[in-house]
């Protein structure tokens, strides 16, 4: 459970094609009534992209605003907060996570469209065989 700080992800949908344009927000959260230093990490896997904002927050929630474009897999964002402690070294916090899954593009996709296809050309010839033997 966050003590600090915390963070949530925003998407405006959790499907996509590849190569399209996702935006996605994280707001991160100060949970105490004081101004606090708060480090959020954001890593996008799948494509190894990583954002990182440092910043005085607020009470309250600060958002920050990322795009990325939509590679041949899913990728899932992970969201992770830090806060700096008065021992001077920033301590783990809150942590979210979102799958942004690859609807029918991609290379991936059009494997599985064109899986039936592939499927009868396989068969095709081995049921030839079978009635020829006959």
């Amino acid at each position: 459970m966050a003590l600090i700080s915390d963070v949530d992800i925003i998407v405006s949908k959790t499907t996509a094609n590849q190569g399209e344009i996702i935006s996605f927000t994280t707001r991160t959260y100060n949970l105490t009534d004081e101004i606090q230093n708060i480090q959020t990490m954001v890593v996008l896997e799948g494509i190894d992209t990583l954002f990182n904002e440092q910043q005085e927050v607020l009470p309250g929630s600060v958002d920050n605003h990322h795009t990325f474009t939509m590679p041949s897999q899913t990728v899932t964002i992970g969201a992770y907060t830090f806060y700096l402690g008065t021992d001077g070294y920033y301590h783990s916090d809150g942590y979210e996570r979102q799958v942004i899954t690859l609807e029918g593009g991609g290379i991936i996709g059009a494997l599985q469209m064109m899986m039936p296809m592939i499927m009868l050309a396989m068969v095709i010839p081995m049921v030839t065989k079978m009635v020829r033997r006959e």
